[in-house]
């Protein structure tokens, strides 16, 4: 791996803040410690992440945090499996396409990162931190009959979850409804 020291994976597990704080720490760390911040700040700079927690720093209530309130509502499904998954299908009335560009709106809106798309599925990650790495990723795939089948794994090399993909799928399907709701609504006016 290109910048990598003994503290490297350490370093990724912290916040930008707590970097910084040990960068400019003066002889409370190691110099191996410092260099390593700086590559990690240096990667998060480099992948968008950095100025990400920036932007969430200045506006706190986008993205998953503008439900909040929604999120606490939801009942949660556990499970105990390598890799735990949990799924949930709905009916849209809308055609593919319109399916697929809300799908898509829902991402951005919750600041899921999309990394795949074709004419039936879409793919977006999330993390529970904007500096952490990814902990769930999100699969939606669309059929011709307008059902929207939403899943969520855990990325983490872990065997049980407490209720966080089950909190993914009906957060995604509570704002996939809101967005679709907003479109007609919009539709309606024009």
């Amino acid at each position: 791996m290109k910048n990598s020291n003994s503290f490297s994976t350490k370093m990724a597990s912290k916040s930008s803040d707590e970097l910084n704080s040990i960068i400019s720490s003066g002889s409370a760390y190691l110099e191996e410690a410092k260099t390593a911040a700086r590559w990690e700040l240096e990667k998060r700079e480099k992948d968008g992440r950095l100025a990400k927690e920036i932007e969430h720093k200045k506006n706190p209530y986008k993205g998953e945090e503008r439900y909040d309130e929604f999120k606490k509502s939801i009942s949660v499904t556990s499970s105990f499996r390598f890799r735990p998954i949990f799924t949930e299908t709905f009916t849209s009335s809308s055609d593919n396409d319109l399916i697929q560009q809300t799908a898509m709106a829902v991402f951005k809106r919750l600041e899921w990162a999309l990394v795949y798309i074709d004419s039936k599925h879409l793919e977006a990650r999330r993390a529970n931190d904007a500096d952490k790495p990814w902990t769930e990723k999100i699969m939606v795939s669309i059929t011709n009959t307008g059902q929207v089948r939403v899943e969520s794994t855990s990325l983490k090399d872990t065997f049980f979850d407490r209720g966080l993909n089950s909190k993914c799928v009906k957060l995604f399907i509570h704002v996939y409804k809101e967005i679709e709701t907003e479109l007609k609504k919009a539709k309606l006016n024009n």
